[in-house]
């Protein structure tokens, strides 16, 4: 598997990880207006993109087995989806 191929898994993981949290936590963030709640919801989803993104770009273009089985495992990747 190609390390572009994890990259993309990584970005949709990250993407479903801030469609499913964002909805849960949203009685915390009620009090907030409806432009703070969008600002907040960015920032929320820059942050997971940021600790995302280095990883994905240091992933070699032929990965070792034991490298993709780590990522997929450590981050709950549907490799299926790519």
């Amino acid at each position: 598997m190609s390390g572009g191929t994890l990259s993309h898994a990584l970005e949709r993981r990250v993407r479903t990880v801030c469609e499913t949290e964002l909805p849960r936590l949203a009685r915390k963030l009620h009090p907030l207006s409806a432009e703070d709640r969008l600002t907040a919801e960015a920032i929320i989803a820059d942050v997971i993109a940021a600790l995302i993104v280095r990883p994905a770009r240091a992933l070699p273009a032929d990965c070792p087995p034991a490298t993709v089985e780590a990522l997929v495992r450590l981050f709950d990747l549907d490799v299926a989806a790519s």
